[in-house]
């Protein structure tokens, strides 16, 4: 975006042809960013063999009928999402996400974080732990939308211990990274585009990338994510107390987050998984510690 290679009003079709079928020819690049663009999940079945493979991933996404008219709805797009976005980044730039993600972010910026992690780092891998007040989730009245996302494959907390899950490209839930690799990623989005010196984004870029898309309730989450261009809005002050902070969290407790008027960007991570979806208490009192601090 940054480089004029892709815009959030292109059709995503401009950039991957095979996507423009099925009813999803009108889908926007910026439908795609903020999971509103009808493909929470997979609808025929998928093998963790496949989901690892990037080409049967992305070509069944892009042979896939969406779920509702893109633009119509939003539903968290859990694990699509990386797939969906990283095929646009490989298309303009030529490059795996991971390759991208690697170049351009963890040298550029000396930060610790990876998509698709080499066999040589696996001893500085803390092995993820399942929440002990992990719940029985009952799926029974859940919308489709939202059962798409979380039942096809079904996601275990333990999976990411798996080599072969470390090592596929699955931008949407195998990041790994350090707090501060997480944190430095965060800073470049919290000053304007520069981190220790180095230009990285222009600021009116990030501009574009926080303009909200949609203010409707996710489907999925059950709130009001005021999703931006692949960020969310600081719901309920789950990245603390400034109100226009953005970020991401992820499955067990870690998030990302910046917030632009005070430059303060955070990484968190964990291998002690929480059971919240949104808004771990770790994460919280965290945030909340670090602007009492700044304040």
């Amino acid at each position: 975006m940054d480089r004029g290679l892709v815009d959030y009003g292109d059709l995503v079709g401009k950039h991957w042809p095979e996507y423009a079928c099925r009813g999803k020819e009108g889908t926007t690049v910026a439908h795609l960013l903020s999971h509103q663009a009808g493909l929470p999940g997979f609808v025929e079945p998928i093998t963790m063999e496949q989901f690892y493979d990037w080409d049967v991933a992305t070509e069944r996404l892009a042979d896939q009928e969406p779920m509702w008219e893109p633009g119509a709805k939003n539903s968290y797009h859990a694990m699509t999402y990386g797939f969906l976005a990283g095929e646009i980044v490989r298309r303009a730039s030529g490059r795996s996400i991971g390759a991208f993600v690697r170049a351009e972010l963890a040298e550029a910026l000396e930060a610790d974080v990876h998509i698709g992690l080499p066999a040589s780092e696996d001893a500085r891998v803390a092995p993820l732990v399942p929440s002990p007040l992990e719940l029985e989730l009952d799926f029974s009245d859940a919308p489709p939308e939202a059962l798409a996302s979380i039942t096809n494959p079904t996601m275990m907390p333990t999976l990411p211990n798996d080599r072969a899950w470390r090592a596929a490209q699955i931008p949407a839930g195998n990041g790994h990274a350090t707090a501060l690799g997480l944190a430095k990623v965060y800073g470049v989005l919290a000053n304007s585009g520069t981190f220790n010196g180095r230009r990285i984004l222009r600021a009116d870029t990030i501009d574009r990338l926080d303009t909200v898309q949609t203010d409707r309730v996710d489907i999925q989450l059950g709130i009001a994510p005021m999703w931006r261009n692949g960020l969310s809005g600081n719901v309920d002050g789950m990245y603390g107390s400034a109100p226009n902070a953005i970020g991401h969290s992820g499955w067990g407790g870690s998030f990302g987050s910046a917030d632009r008027e005070s430059g303060i960007a955070m990484g968190y991570v964990v291998n002690q998984m929480g059971h919240e979806a949104l808004g771990d208490p770790r994460a919280v009192a965290l945030a909340d510690a670090v602007y009492r601090c700044a304040a």
